[in-house]
Protein backbone atom coordinates (compact mmCIF):
# COMPACT_ATOMS: atom_id res chain seq x y z
CA UNK A 1 0.00 0.00 0.00
CA UNK A 2 1.16 3.59 -0.66
CA UNK A 3 0.03 6.19 1.87
CA UNK A 4 0.38 9.94 1.42
CA UNK A 5 0.91 12.06 4.52
CA UNK A 6 0.41 15.83 4.20
CA UNK A 7 1.36 18.48 6.74
CA UNK A 8 -1.87 20.51 7.00
CA UNK A 9 -0.49 22.76 9.72
CA UNK A 10 1.12 26.18 9.30
CA UNK A 11 4.49 25.19 10.78
CA UNK A 12 7.15 22.73 9.65
CA UNK A 13 6.67 19.42 11.40
CA UNK A 14 7.73 15.76 11.49
CA UNK A 15 5.50 12.76 12.14
CA UNK A 16 5.86 9.30 13.64
CA UNK A 17 4.16 6.27 12.08
CA UNK A 18 2.92 3.17 13.90
CA UNK A 19 0.90 0.03 13.17
CA UNK A 20 -1.72 -1.73 15.29
CA UNK A 21 -4.34 -4.47 15.09
CA UNK A 22 -2.71 -6.66 12.46
CA UNK A 23 -2.10 -10.41 12.67
CA UNK A 24 -0.31 -10.92 9.36
CA UNK A 25 3.31 -9.73 9.01
CA UNK A 26 3.18 -6.01 8.14
CA UNK A 27 6.06 -3.59 7.63
CA UNK A 28 6.47 0.16 7.20
CA UNK A 29 9.02 1.64 4.82
CA UNK A 30 9.69 4.35 7.45
CA UNK A 31 8.68 4.88 11.06
CA UNK A 32 8.85 8.67 10.78
CA UNK A 33 8.39 11.27 8.08
CA UNK A 34 9.69 14.83 7.91
CA UNK A 35 10.45 17.50 8.45
CA UNK A 36 7.63 18.63 6.14
CA UNK A 37 6.90 22.27 5.38
CA UNK A 38 3.28 23.46 5.57
CA UNK A 39 1.35 21.81 2.72
CA UNK A 40 4.22 19.45 1.90
CA UNK A 41 3.47 15.73 1.44
CA UNK A 42 5.45 12.50 1.68
CA UNK A 43 4.68 8.93 0.67
CA UNK A 44 5.10 5.87 2.85
CA UNK A 45 4.83 2.24 1.72
CA UNK A 46 3.26 -0.56 3.74
CA UNK A 47 3.72 -4.21 2.88
CA UNK A 48 1.47 -6.99 4.14
CA UNK A 49 2.59 -10.61 3.74
CA UNK A 50 -0.34 -13.00 3.34
CA UNK A 51 0.59 -16.23 5.16
CA UNK A 52 1.07 -19.24 2.90
CA UNK A 53 -1.53 -21.19 4.88
CA UNK A 54 -4.18 -18.47 4.84
CA UNK A 55 -7.62 -19.69 3.77
CA UNK A 56 -9.12 -18.23 0.60
CA UNK A 57 -11.08 -15.12 1.54
CA UNK A 58 -9.35 -14.69 4.92
CA UNK A 59 -8.74 -11.05 5.82
CA UNK A 60 -6.45 -9.02 8.06
CA UNK A 61 -6.81 -5.42 9.20
CA UNK A 62 -4.15 -2.93 10.20
CA UNK A 63 -4.52 0.59 11.53
CA UNK A 64 -1.78 3.03 10.52
CA UNK A 65 -1.41 6.06 12.78
CA UNK A 66 0.60 9.22 12.01
CA UNK A 67 1.30 11.49 14.97
CA UNK A 68 2.81 14.97 15.01
CA UNK A 69 6.16 15.04 16.84
CA UNK A 70 5.44 18.62 17.86
CA UNK A 71 1.95 18.00 19.25
CA UNK A 72 0.93 14.39 19.96
CA UNK A 73 -2.72 15.43 20.03
CA UNK A 74 -2.55 15.86 16.25
CA UNK A 75 -2.84 12.50 14.57
CA UNK A 76 -4.43 10.79 11.61
CA UNK A 77 -5.28 7.17 10.91
CA UNK A 78 -5.76 4.91 7.90
CA UNK A 79 -7.49 1.51 8.03
CA UNK A 80 -6.19 -1.10 5.58
CA UNK A 81 -7.79 -4.48 4.87
CA UNK A 82 -5.99 -7.26 3.03
CA UNK A 83 -7.85 -10.32 1.74
CA UNK A 84 -6.58 -13.68 0.54
CA UNK A 85 -7.21 -14.35 -3.14
CA UNK A 86 -10.49 -16.01 -4.06
CA UNK A 87 -10.96 -17.49 -7.53
CA UNK A 88 -14.44 -18.50 -8.59
CA UNK A 89 -16.99 -18.53 -11.38
CA UNK A 90 -20.64 -19.16 -12.09
CA UNK A 91 -21.81 -20.58 -15.43
CA UNK A 92 -25.50 -20.44 -16.31
CA UNK A 93 -27.76 -20.63 -19.36
CA UNK A 94 -31.35 -19.36 -19.53
CA UNK A 95 -32.26 -22.41 -21.64
CA UNK A 96 -30.49 -25.78 -21.34
CA UNK A 97 -32.68 -27.99 -23.54
CA UNK A 98 -34.23 -27.43 -26.97
CA UNK A 99 -36.02 -29.45 -29.65
CA UNK A 100 -36.06 -28.74 -33.38
CA UNK A 101 -36.30 -30.46 -36.75
CA UNK A 102 -33.40 -32.37 -38.33
CA UNK A 103 -31.15 -29.97 -40.23
CA UNK A 104 -31.90 -27.07 -37.87
CA UNK A 105 -29.23 -25.14 -35.94
CA UNK A 106 -30.07 -24.63 -32.27
CA UNK A 107 -28.45 -21.77 -30.33
CA UNK A 108 -27.76 -21.60 -26.59
CA UNK A 109 -26.58 -18.49 -24.74
CA UNK A 110 -24.18 -18.88 -21.81
CA UNK A 111 -23.52 -16.33 -19.06
CA UNK A 112 -20.26 -16.55 -17.10
CA UNK A 113 -19.66 -14.47 -13.95
CA UNK A 114 -16.37 -13.96 -12.13
CA UNK A 115 -17.36 -14.66 -8.51
CA UNK A 116 -13.80 -14.26 -7.21
CA UNK A 117 -12.22 -11.15 -5.71
CA UNK A 118 -9.51 -10.81 -8.37
CA UNK A 119 -9.62 -10.13 -12.10
CA UNK A 120 -9.51 -13.42 -14.00
CA UNK A 121 -9.95 -15.02 -17.42
CA UNK A 122 -11.63 -18.32 -18.21
CA UNK A 123 -11.35 -21.04 -20.85
CA UNK A 124 -14.41 -22.74 -22.40
CA UNK A 125 -14.41 -26.31 -23.67
CA UNK A 126 -16.96 -28.82 -25.00
CA UNK A 127 -17.15 -32.57 -24.41
CA UNK A 128 -19.45 -35.53 -24.88
CA UNK A 129 -21.33 -34.37 -27.98
CA UNK A 130 -21.90 -36.39 -31.15
CA UNK A 131 -23.71 -33.76 -33.19
CA UNK A 132 -21.73 -30.83 -34.68
CA UNK A 133 -21.35 -28.21 -31.95
CA UNK A 134 -19.47 -24.90 -32.00
CA UNK A 135 -18.49 -22.26 -29.46
CA UNK A 136 -18.47 -18.55 -30.29
CA UNK A 137 -15.39 -18.14 -28.04
CA UNK A 138 -12.93 -20.51 -26.39
CA UNK A 139 -12.04 -18.04 -23.64
CA UNK A 140 -13.65 -15.11 -21.84
CA UNK A 141 -11.98 -12.27 -19.98
CA UNK A 142 -10.25 -10.68 -18.35
CA UNK A 143 -13.25 -10.11 -16.09
CA UNK A 144 -13.18 -7.93 -13.00
CA UNK A 145 -14.75 -9.31 -9.79
CA UNK A 146 -18.51 -9.58 -10.34
CA UNK A 147 -18.24 -8.88 -14.07
CA UNK A 148 -20.07 -11.10 -16.57
CA UNK A 149 -19.52 -12.14 -20.19
CA UNK A 150 -21.57 -14.17 -22.67
CA UNK A 151 -20.82 -16.86 -25.21
CA UNK A 152 -23.00 -18.72 -27.68
CA UNK A 153 -23.12 -22.42 -28.52
CA UNK A 154 -24.68 -23.71 -31.73
CA UNK A 155 -25.74 -27.32 -32.20
CA UNK A 156 -26.59 -28.65 -35.67
CA UNK A 157 -29.17 -31.44 -35.67
CA UNK A 158 -28.14 -33.90 -38.41
CA UNK A 159 -30.56 -34.14 -41.31
CA UNK A 160 -30.82 -37.90 -40.82
CA UNK A 161 -31.56 -37.74 -37.08
CA UNK A 162 -34.50 -39.90 -36.03
CA UNK A 163 -37.45 -38.28 -34.32
CA UNK A 164 -36.78 -38.19 -30.56
CA UNK A 165 -33.00 -38.60 -30.91
CA UNK A 166 -31.01 -36.51 -28.44
CA UNK A 167 -27.47 -35.24 -28.04
CA UNK A 168 -25.78 -33.92 -24.91
CA UNK A 169 -22.84 -31.57 -24.67
CA UNK A 170 -21.00 -30.66 -21.47
CA UNK A 171 -19.69 -27.09 -21.38
CA UNK A 172 -16.83 -26.47 -18.96
CA UNK A 173 -15.45 -23.10 -17.84
CA UNK A 174 -12.08 -23.09 -16.06
CA UNK A 175 -10.19 -20.27 -14.34
CA UNK A 176 -6.92 -19.56 -16.14
CA UNK A 177 -5.41 -18.56 -12.79
CA UNK A 178 -6.52 -21.63 -10.83
CA UNK A 179 -7.38 -24.79 -12.77
CA UNK A 180 -9.21 -26.19 -9.75
CA UNK A 181 -11.91 -23.53 -10.16
CA UNK A 182 -14.32 -25.09 -12.64
CA UNK A 183 -17.96 -24.70 -13.60
CA UNK A 184 -19.90 -26.87 -16.01
CA UNK A 185 -23.35 -27.50 -17.40
CA UNK A 186 -25.04 -29.95 -19.75
CA UNK A 187 -27.07 -28.85 -22.77
CA UNK A 188 -29.53 -31.27 -24.35
CA UNK A 189 -30.75 -31.00 -27.94
CA UNK A 190 -33.48 -33.25 -29.38
CA UNK A 191 -34.76 -33.94 -32.87
CA UNK A 192 -38.47 -33.52 -33.46
CA UNK A 193 -40.52 -35.28 -36.17
CA UNK A 194 -40.34 -33.47 -39.48
CA UNK A 195 -43.59 -31.88 -40.46
CA UNK A 196 -45.19 -33.71 -43.36
CA UNK A 197 -46.13 -31.62 -46.30
CA UNK A 198 -49.80 -30.92 -46.45
CA UNK A 199 -51.46 -33.21 -48.96
CA UNK A 200 -53.64 -31.44 -51.46
CA UNK A 201 -56.60 -33.12 -53.10
CA UNK A 202 -58.61 -32.03 -56.14
CA UNK A 203 -62.23 -32.92 -56.57
CA UNK A 204 -63.68 -33.15 -60.06
CA UNK A 205 -67.44 -33.15 -60.53
CA UNK A 206 -69.11 -34.15 -63.78
CA UNK A 207 -70.90 -31.46 -65.68
CA UNK A 208 -74.59 -32.06 -66.27
CA UNK A 209 -76.18 -30.57 -69.36
CA UNK A 210 -79.85 -30.41 -70.23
Amino acid sequence: YNLTLTNTGNLTDSFSLSLAGNSWPTTLSATSVGPLAPGEAATVAIEVAIPAGAMAGATDHVVVTATSLSDDRQEGTAHLTTAGAVRGLALVAPVTAQTDEPGAVVRYNLILTNTGNLTDSFSLTLAGNSWPTTLSATSLGPLAPGETATAAIEVTIPTGAMAGATDHVVVTATSLSDATRVGNMTLTTSASPQEEEEQRYSLFLPQLRR
